[in-house]
């Protein structure tokens, strides 16, 4: 064989190939688009019946001001308590490096 048949046979497989993917990809394409349409028209029928296409968001009322206050508190804490853990961490590494002090 020649480079020239080589070249002509691995144009063809790379055409053959790429006309297959597309193929494989228009039928999901297809089957995308026909769930689709099935969705347009169960919105539709909803819409037609008087029913709300799509639910209200759930609209929460803002906490009470007693847990607003509560939480702000614990945030606190939680502040004095991470500065403390970390100033109980120095002192430690701290009286690691001392020497030992016989008794």
């Amino acid at each position: 064989m020649t480079k020239i048949e080589i070249a002509v046979g691995a144009i063809v497989v790379a055409g053959l190939v790429t006309f297959l993917l597309e193929r494989h990809a228009q039928k999901g394409l297809r089957e995308q688009n026909r769930v689709l349409e099935q969705k347009i028209e169960q919105l539709a029928r909803l819409g037609a019946a008087g029913q709300p296409a799509v639910a209200p968001p759930d609209r929460r009322s803002p906490p009470p001001r007693e847990q607003s206050v509560e939480l702000l508190r614990l945030r606190g804490e939680l502040g004095v308590r991470r500065r403390e853990q970390a100033e109980l961490g120095q002192l430690q590494a701290d009286n690691q490096r001392l020497p030992a002090v016989p008794n």
